[in-house]
């Protein structure tokens, strides 16, 4: 997902589900009328008409999982917000458009899996070393 792009999913093409529609659906909270009511993979997948399974596979091919967000130089967190906080009767979709353009085209971060272990670890004995004294 780092190009202008949209992703594919053979999964989600033969449901009729847009890679758009989804991440509306699964990560705002965007609802078919167009309002915010936050949810989980069943609620996205009874909005689809779908099992959960059919989520969880599109999601994995459009690469719109959590983890592959989490790879990006992009905050979800931000776009979450944008929508929960939009004033009554603001277009949403709109909004998440806006998120949408900056997530296909956000670049991949590189991780330092040795450094946020050890940070976890400093973090965990500060935390809890603290409680057993």
């Amino acid at each position: 997902m780092t190009d202008e792009r949209t992703p594919q999913s053979d999964c989600a093409e033969a449901h009729g589900i847009s890679a758009f529609e989804l991440f509306c659906a699964y990560h705002l909270g965007i609802q078919a009328d167009g309002t915010y009511r936050f949810g989980h993979v069943h609620d996205v997948a009874k909005r689809f008409e779908v099992g959960s399974a059919v989520i969880r596979q599109s999601l994995e091919e459009f690469a719109l999982r959590p983890d592959d967000l989490w790879n990006l130089k992009w905050d979800l967190s931000e776009a979450q917000v944008a929508i929960a906080v939009a004033a009554p009767g603001a277009d949403l979709r709109a909004i998440a458009f806006v998120h949408w353009r900056k997530l296909l085209t956000a670049p991949r971060r590189k991780r330092d899996w040795a450094k946020e272990l050890a940070d976890d670890r400093a973090a965990n004995a500060t935390i809890f070393d603290d409680d057993l004294s």
